[in-house]
């Protein structure tokens, strides 16, 4: 009976009809021909941001065909595993995969937005790194608010009594009398070696308490990194809150269509228990549903986000060390499967409470 289920012609959805001429394949070959003719005559970098985002979109109009494939292929590679469950799992994905087409779309787009975006944080994280790391080459530097007042050399011999640090550099006074005509320093740059860094800034700040340094600025690297990296930090927090609320979108979409799916299938899903099936078994098959939709979802988005995220590794970052963001891949592998499983929860857990008799009889 479950073979004679498998086999039967799908209805009542018109999602198999035939499929509508799509804009996708022309996106893609777009895409794919400016991405040529940008490495061949090495135009602007910027155009591959277009070549991806072209790709992305391509990818999105053509979930439903993609969709039908990755089922096919799918439940070929699982059906020695799990038999006939995985095939009634894909005949039902493929019977409503228009239906599903748009959350599986909000699931998709979310990896390559966390891609690229983690992609920027890290470049705008290297550039603040690198401009700090020039202007301030060593843990601490003493400068001179009024360059051309300068400050008494005398501070940096009392600097280098100090235990713990080493004066890397700072501006000779006999430098600055021959080439300025000016006497006094104009700034110290102090490494701490060892030691506590706390003690030896404030030992720092007692120093420039006399009136003869008042013209003394002292500058903390650490602390100016962590000002810098306050803009970073916001981003990095939107960002997540973006991929937060289109995973919380997509999970919604996914548990509305299996509501909807299961209540259309309930009189189907009671002639399965009819003949045999138990509440396990059907119960199964729905999360088996769920969890390939959401994989689906999950997989679609790792290809196109990993595309786009090379080609924005490509436009922006020919001077930069910025690496591949792997670890989204790894997390999209692990986050998907639940996705499908808890949206497709609260329709097997009513699913299961159904009378065989009563839904026979009603639906």
């Amino acid at each position: 009976p479950l073979e004679a289920y498998r086999t039967a012609e799908p209805s009542g959805d018109l999602s198999n009809g035939p499929p509508s001429l799509s804009l996708a394949p022309v996106c893609l070959g777009l895409s794919l021909v400016l991405f040529i003719l940008t490495r061949i005559m090495r135009l602007d970098s910027l155009i591959y941001l277009f070549c991806g985002l072209g790709f992305v979109i391509g990818m999105y109009m053509w979930i439903p065909q993609c969709m039908q494939a990755f089922t096919h292929l799918f439940a070929w590679i699982l059906k020695p595993l799990f038999g006939s469950n995985i095939l009634l799992a894909s005949r039902n994905l493929i019977r409503y995969k228009r239906r599903s087409a748009l959350s599986v779309g909000a699931l998709m787009l979310a990896v390559p937005v966390g891609m690229a975006g983690m992609i920027v944080v890290k470049v705008i994280d290297e550039g603040q790194t690198r401009m700090i790391n020039f202007n301030y080459p060593q843990d601490i530097i003493l400068r001179a608010v009024d360059v051309t007042r300068g400050f008494s050399p005398d501070l940096a011999n009392q600097v280098r009594k100090l235990k713990g640090v080493e004066v890397e550099s700072f501006t000779n006074s006999s430098v600055m009398e021959r080439d300025f005509s000016i006497r006094n320093l104009s700034s110290i740059q102090i490494k701490i070696t060892s030691g506590d860094p706390q003690k030896i800034l404030q030992t720092l700040q007692g120093l420039l308490q006399n009136p003869l340094y008042q013209n003394v600025q002292l500058i903390n690297k650490m602390k100016e990194k962590q000002a810098a990296q306050e803009p970073t930090v916001l981003f990095s927090i939107v960002l997540a809150a973006t991929i937060f609320i289109i995973a919380g979108i997509a999970t919604l979409g996914l548990m509305n269509h299996a509501a909807s799916s299961i209540r259309q299938r309930i009189r189907e899903l009671a002639t399965l228990r009819a003949i045999g099936m138990t509440k396990f078994q059907m119960v199964r098959l729905i999360f088996t549903e769920g969890m390939m939709t959401s994989i689906f979802g999950g997989t679609l988005g790792i290809l196109s986000g990993g595309i786009f995220a090379y080609l924005v590794l490509l436009s922006i970052t020919r001077t930069s060390g910025v690496s591949f963001p792997f670890s989204w891949i790894y997390g999209t592998i692990l986050v998907s499967p639940v996705l499908g499983l808890l949206a497709s929860w609260s329709a097997g857990a009513w699913a299961s409470k159904q009378d065989i008799l009563k839904a026979l009889s009603q639906y």
